[in-house]
């Protein structure tokens, strides 16, 4: 028995040896108590820790969670958690919310015919209840099994990978759902049909003839496959998800989760994401607060659908920050005295009556007096056109205010004028229509004076857009953060604009009140620009918080750069050195000249 007990302690003891020896551990054990006797920290155990943690294995996706959570309007939603493994332990170090754009619920446009269902009667109501409620347990069914065994045990830090890994599994499952739907359709038909001929037994063979060549494809009669779509349209069970919205949120997740794991800021991350290692310095992007909005029956002008302001880039970043915080609270003061309603959008916009946008620049310029700012030095403004609202097709004329129709050359002229005469105006998205064949003119009279960003003009194909961008029609682009483009997508979109000379402006459709994550992929991309609502929700004014949160952390570390002066996109700039070459050319022939003559 003592011979026994002795041999299974020699064989532990040998297995520890062999497994200490195996993972390096004497050799760590010895280079740590080196450091601590060289270094003698205070806490000597967190000391360890950190020295420990460093030699780590590197975090893996242990699990993706969802759950039925609120959103910022009270609608129920999906919330996609991502579970790593860290130092061995299962860990929930990142989440995010699906959200539709706007705001507005997800569930109210489900159906793949794309409209909202009718909500008149309580009946229909409680049946669209319902049908919510089905449609969360499959979306809750889709992440918690197909998306989490996907990306089991990937590292979160490889986000190109895993955004494919998510495309591809978006696409086999909206595949599977529309095949479903259409074997349910033809099902339904034929039980349609059968029940139809049940019905009728008397029927002569003439009469069952003639109603067999009604039949549509597959055996069915026009009739019936078009009462039994309608019903599938309205049936609970046989609506498409979006699933566009769900690996949106899971690529976000990601995103954050890998900055988390690898123990440095998310900004951090996608910078090195985009670059291919960290950046020493960064810029930090110009906020761009959406503070005005033109909504229905909003005034006679009708080629404006949102205000905005930026602040000088002369002074330091926090002050400008306070500074745009300020003229916006300024906005909701002067309210009681000027036609402007204070009620708020989902932007956190006002949404004045616009008659005329010398009102407007008023409105402006009286919040940044009463503010104690210099509109147009301290203060800037830029608006977002509604080009594609108000281009009539046929007239190709742009109905600028109600019932005056522009040309797209008038347009411009009207352009260049408000820049003429109101020097705060600084900034123009979406000037035309994007199939307007005149962006060229546009970029050539206004792109020195001012913006010209392109936001509907650039689609979601980063090859179509880098076409464009080769025209040079735009000195600055919109990378919109949407459903559409997962955080890989907006990476590469970001890398192929600023190769192409163009200012980045990041942007996003929604505003989760949980999620800072626009605002730190706008500083690790370097984005010149970065699109806002306004500083009136707590969902935005979070966003605010976060940029003065990076701001300090970088300004603390020495690792902030000065942002850059505006600069003359290289073409403009071009034409003007030839023009003043020509004109030194002209006055030099014209000095020769008059030596000649004397």
């Amino acid at each position: 028995m003592a011979s026994t007990t002795l041999l299974r302690d020699y064989e532990r003891k040998q297995n520890a040896v062999h497994y200490f020896k195996e993972n390096d551990v004497p050799k760590r054990l010895e280079e740590l108590l080196n450091k601590i006797l060289e270094d003698e920290p205070e806490d000597i155990f967190g000391y360890m820790a950190e020295h420990f943690s460093q030699l780590a294995k590197l975090a893996v996706i242990n699990n993706i969670k969802a759950e039925e959570v609120y959103d910022n309007k009270g609608n129920l939603t999906v919330q996609v958690s991502i579970c790593c493994k860290i130092n061995g332990i299962e860990k929930v170090i990142a989440s995010s919310c699906v959200y539709v754009s706007g705001g507005s619920s997800n569930h109210e446009r489900r159906h793949h015919n794309g409209k909202k269902s009718s909500t008149k009667t309580s009946s229909h109501n409680n049946h669209q209840i319902i049908e919510c409620k089905r449609d969360i347990q499959r979306e809750l069914a889709f992440i918690n099994t197909i998306v989490a065994e996907s990306l089991l045990e990937k590292n979160p830090i490889n986000q190109p990978e895993i955004d494919q890994i998510l495309r591809e599994v978006k696409c086999v499952a909206t595949t599977k759902d529309e095949e479903q739907i259409a074997a349910a359709a033809t099902t339904a038909a034929e039980t349609a049909v059968t029940m139809e001929d049940a019905s009728a037994p008397g029927r002569s063979q003439s009469e069952r003839k003639r109603s067999a060549n009604k039949m549509g494809p597959g055996g069915h009669s026009t009739m019936d496959r078009y009462q039994s779509s309608d019903k599938l349209l309205h049936s609970p069970t046989m609506a498409v998800i979006d699933y566009n919205n769900h690996i949106f949120a899971t690529s976000i997740a990601i995103a954050q989760s890998a900055g988390i794991a690898s123990r440095q800021p998310t900004y951090a991350h996608i910078d090195q994401l985009m670059h291919g290692k960290a950046r020493e310095n960064y810029v930090m992007p110009i906020p761009l607060s959406i503070v005005l909005t033109r909504v229905k029956s909003g005034g006679k002008i009708k080629f404006i659908k949102d205000v905005m302001i930026f602040p000088s880039i002369d002074i330091p970043y926090v002050d400008g920050l306070r500074n745009v915080v300020e003229v916006y609270q300024q906005l909701g003061r002067l309210s009681i005295k000027t036609p402007l309603n204070k009620h708020i959008t989902d932007m956190g916009s006002y949404a004045p009556v616009m008659d005329k946008f010398e009102q407007i620049h008023d409105m402006l310029r009286d919040a940044c007096t009463h503010a104690h700012l210099e509109f147009g030095k301290d203060i800037f403004m830029g608006i977002k056109c509604a080009s594609e609202e108000i281009y009539d097709t046929e007239k190709s004329r742009y109905e600028k205010q109600q019932n005056i129709f522009k040309s797209s050359k008038e347009m411009i002229d009207m352009y260049a004028d408000l820049l003429e005469k109101y020097p705060a105006f600084m900034m123009i998205i979406d000037a035309l229509h994007p199939d307007d064949d005149n962006w060229a003119e546009v970029h050539s009279r206004l792109s020195h004076r001012c913006y010209i960003v392109g936001d509907r003009l650039y689609s979601h194909d980063i090859d179509i857009n880098e076409k464009l961008m080769k025209k040079s029609i735009t000195t600055a682009a919109i990378v919109r953060l949407s459903k559409s483009m997962l955080v890989s997508d907006v990476i590469q979109a970001a890398n192929v604009y600023t190769s192409q000379d163009q200012h980045l402006v990041i942007s996003n459709s929604y505003a989760p009140e949980d999620c800072n994550f626009v605002v730190d992929l706008a500083v690790g991309v370097g984005a010149r620009f970065l699109q806002l609502g306004g500083p009136g929700r707590s969902e935005w004014t979070c966003k605010y918080n976060r940029l003065a949160d990076i701001w300090s952390n970088l300004h603390n570390n020495n690792k902030l750069s000065p942002i850059p002066m505006h600069t003359v996109p290289r073409e403009v700039q071009d034409e003007q050195d030839q023009l003043l070459e020509s004109n030194q050319a002209i006055v030099s022939a014209n000095d020769a000249n008059l030596q000649e003559k004397e």
